[in-house]
């Protein structure tokens, strides 16, 4: 057999397969980000976090072994869907402003309603106790402490001006507070059939209903006011 040199374009075809095959499942600009995203679209699609990494992958085209490049595993990727969903939601808290302590924890509570319903798929992430209890990163835990002492400041603010009962410990206020809109909100994520009234309406009832017990009439007065 005579040896011939392969021509141009040979050589374009030989070397190319192999390169191409090595680079499959790096061709996105973000895939760290875009896992994250695929998540959240396939938790609104499904309205739970039953998926798995291979999923991912498949949708985004890319190889298994590539989403562990940038997530150890799914609780590791779940971690940072909450830790963007509370970053998201502790911005919207920081922006509110009003002179009355009142009227600011009742706005706190209805932008915390809010973001339950207008990001269903991070709600459920951030809230899912089966993942706070498997794994909590450092970033998340940061973003959790800070929507709690958000509304701890608040509370006592509120006790300060003699709004809330000063005789009562704060943390007990803010954990009655905390229980009752978390389960407000997650009720109205996972029943899109609910015939609760709007997130306004709930929350002039339930303040109401709440503070009651603990605050002054002066506090009372301001419920029917709210607005943000």
């Amino acid at each position: 057999m005579v040896w011939r040199e392969p021509c141009y374009k040979e050589i374009l075809v030989l070397n190319s397969t192999p390169s191409t095959k090595k680079k499959k499942g790096y061709h996105h600009g973000n895939l760290r980000q875009s896992l994250v995203d695929t998540a959240v679209e396939l938790i609104s699609e499904r309205n739970h976090c039953e998926f798995t990494l291979r999923e991912l992958a498949k949708k985004l085209d890319v190889t298994h072994a590539a989403t562990y490049h940038h997530f150890r595993d799914k609780d590791a990727l779940l971690s940072v869907v909450a830790q963007q969903g509370y970053i998201s939601l502790n911005q919207e808290l920081d922006a509110l402003d009003h002179d009355e302590p009142m009227t600011l924890l009742c706005a706190f509570f209805l932008t915390y309603l809010n973001f339950a319903l207008n990001h269903q798929s991070h709600y459920r992430v951030m809230f899912d106790h089966r993942l706070n209890a498997r794994v909590l990163m450092s970033e998340l835990q940061a973003e959790v402490m800070r929507t709690h002492s958000l509304m701890y400041d608040l509370v006592q603010q509120c006790q300060q001006a003699e709004l809330l009962n000063a005789d009562v410990s704060t943390d007990v206020l803010c954990t009655l507070y905390w229980a009752t809109f978390r389960g407000l909100a997650i009720n109205l994520v996972n029943d899109p059939h609910s015939t609760l009234l709007p997130p306004e309406e709930h929350l002039h009832t339930f303040l109401s209903l709440i503070f009651s017990g603990s605050a002054t009439l002066v506090g009372l007065d301001v419920f029917s006011d709210i607005s943000i």
